[in-house]
């Protein structure tokens, strides 16, 4: 709370004694001065994080989240260890600025400036306000006595040798009771007001991290995924709070999904923040050259020394994001011109995958590049089911979309049967018996991988041919260059199942195999959620294969579609005599 609210900082005072080192004036400083400064010093040093601590401006507005999880995903030596750390002891110590009096404290007295370790002066006028709201909303922090629990790797390392030392390092020192986190049948450090955190690691068993409530729990770097469950079960109760801090160095796994995807839609449950390697000012610049020389690749850069979370082994459509201009708004699709293909991947016991591409021959919403069609995802279903359910939910979306599908594709599997018993039909025989009367679709998934990543790849009019390569691997630099480059393949910000899949399909790392070795190794993407892929690549390349002068237009009863005047379907239904009889929201079209 300290950095919020006095002007008058130690680290003030610090930086005026560095000011006459630098300028070699020490000898002129009186002896008495001297005494001084050195009992300051030895005050401040006995509450060091209280006084001598100053966050960069991320861990700044991570400390002001009153979220019941924070996730930090930060380079290495970012700060994110010692940022949790002082986060838990805040609030062991009562000094927290979430803590009920802080907080109405700071909400009439928070500074309009900070300056941070560097010197460096920020504007945080907003605080005040920030603050006011949170008290109004009462989300404060419980004061202490604190339970808290620190959960790592192991002890041998991470608690004995980095976050213990961590803790003691900043701890107020006459506050503490027992410092015990390298005693093999404790564990613990306890302060004189009755709080505690106790250590505890992922080598134990999952029982072992039930117990008791806890007040905040810090996970230092990813844990297995039963563990985190675990631990959190253990905040419920008191109302209590997960700090999660990494460095993704195993690329993209489960917290991408359960904890920073859903933290960045934002909302009140949980905050995420990235956090680089030179937001420390503690490093040096030897400190990260050396990190960089460590760095096997780009994407282990963008890990270690940036925060960001990427995938190892590489993403499969690199040449794509998921944002504009892949990523587009719906819009009402036409009624009688185009392509509409149904592609659908059906499991027993999974999610049937249903996914709806629209193939532009005219190009009424983007230009034709070279007279070839532009597609559009336009709709998916991801549900469980049996073939009858799945032919509702074909029914129910079409109906929205106002149209029929012209082809159906599946995975030719869906032909198999036991050849041994006669009286089995195949999945094509279910399906046409329910009036969905299905194609057999690609199986050359290499094939399907090039077609969509051509059709992904950033082109414009003004981009000469020898450009599409580099535009493959380099997305920023065409839309720097052409602002208003363009996919042919587009998809409706509304399907969140192919948008997931996109973004976390990739090719496997190569465990003990040489970076120079990979390059021999056969392309293959893992065999994970990859559903909704295996349909896109599958109509991508029936549409790039069909001849459109084939495509014969006969407007019917099941294709009309009405809109308003912002392009919007309007839920209107006709039956033959052209009478209203009900709303697409609750048709069912044979």
């Amino acid at each position: 709370m300290y950095w919020h609210i006095e002007t008058d900082r130690p680290l003030s005072q610090l930086r005026k004694i560095k000011e006459i080192v630098d300028r070699d004036e020490w000898d002129k400083v009186s002896s008495e001065d001297k005494k001084k400064i050195a009992r300051e010093l030895e005050l401040w040093d006995s509450a060091k994080a209280r006084y001598l601590y100053a966050p960069n401006m991320s861990l700044f507005k991570w400390f002001l989240q009153p979220h019941g999880i924070k996730g930090s995903s930060a380079g290495n030596r970012g700060g994110k260890t010692s940022g949790i750390c002082i986060d838990v002891g805040m609030q062991i110590e009562g000094w927290h600025p979430l803590q009920e009096e802080n907080l109405k404290r700071l909400a009439d007295e928070a500074l309009d400036e900070y300056v941070d370790m560097k010197g460096v002066v920020h504007n945080v006028s907003w605080v005040r306000e920030w603050c006011q709201k949170l008290v109004l909303e009462k989300r404060w922090i419980p004061s202490p006595p604190i339970f808290a629990r620190c959960v790592c790797p192991d002890f041998s390392t991470y608690a004995e040798k980095v976050i213990g030392p961590e803790y003691e390092k900043w701890a107020t020192r006459e506050m503490l009771k027992e410092i015990a986190y390298e005693n093999q049948n404790k564990r613990i450090i306890k302060w004189k007001n009755g709080s505690f955190v106790e250590f505890m690691t992922f080598e134990q068993k999952v029982r072992v991290h039930g117990g008791a409530a806890r007040h905040v729990i810090q996970v230092d770097e990813e844990c297995p995924q039963d563990i985190w469950i675990e631990n959190n079960m253990r905040r419920i109760s008191l109302n209590g709070r997960m700090l999660y801090g990494a460095t993704a160095i195993e690329g993209i796994t489960w917290t991408e999904e359960k904890i920073f995807q859903e933290g960045e839609k934002g909302g009140d449950e949980i905050y995420v923040m990235e956090m680089s390697t030179y937001e420390n000012p503690m490093n040096t610049d030897a400190v990260v050259k050396e990190i960089l020389k460590q760095c096997m690749d780009k994407t282990d850069v963008d890990i270690r020394i940036y925060g960001k979370r990427k995938r190892r082994g590489g993403n499969v459509f690199k040449m794509a994001k998921d944002d504009k201009p892949w990523i587009i708004e719906r819009f009402g699709i036409p009624r009688d011109k185009g392509l509409l293909l149904l592609a659908i991947d059906n499991h027993p016991q999974i999610e049937h995958a249903l996914l709806w591409l629209w193939a532009d021959y005219d190009g009424d919403f983007h230009e034709l590049m070279g007279g070839l069609p532009n597609m559009y995802n336009v709709a998916e279903v991801f549900e469980h089911g049996s073939s009858q359910e799945v032919k509702y939910y074909i029914d129910m979306t079409e109906a929205k979309l106002g149209r029929k599908h012209d082809h159906v594709l599946c995975d030719p599997s869906a032909w198999n049967t036991d050849q041994t018993k006669t009286e089995e039909r195949s999945l094509a025989d279910q399906f046409a018996d329910l009036g969905v009367y299905v194609q057999k679709g690609s199986k050359d998934r290499q094939a399907n991988i090039i077609r969509v990543g051509d059709l992904l790849t950033l082109q414009h009019k003004d981009m000469p041919v020898s450009e599409l390569a580099r535009a493959k691997g380099n997305p920023d630099l065409v839309l720097k260059l052409y602002p208003d480059a363009r996919p042919r393949l587009f998809t409706f910000s509304d399907l969140e199942r192919l948008r997931f899949e996109r973004r976390n399909w990739h090719y496997p790392v190569y465990k003990g195999a040489a970076t120079s070795e990979h390059d021999k190794i056969k392309p293959k993407p893992v065999d994970k959620d990859d559903h909704m892929i295996e349909n896109e690549g599958r109509q991508c390349a029936f549409v790039e294969d069909f001849n459109p002068d084939e495509l014969i237009q006969m407007p019917s009863e099941d294709k009309r579609t009405y809109t308003n005047d912002k392009g919007e379907i309007l839920d209107i239904k006709f039956d033959d005599d052209d009478d209203i009889y009900m709303d697409f929201d609750d048709a069912i079209m044979g």
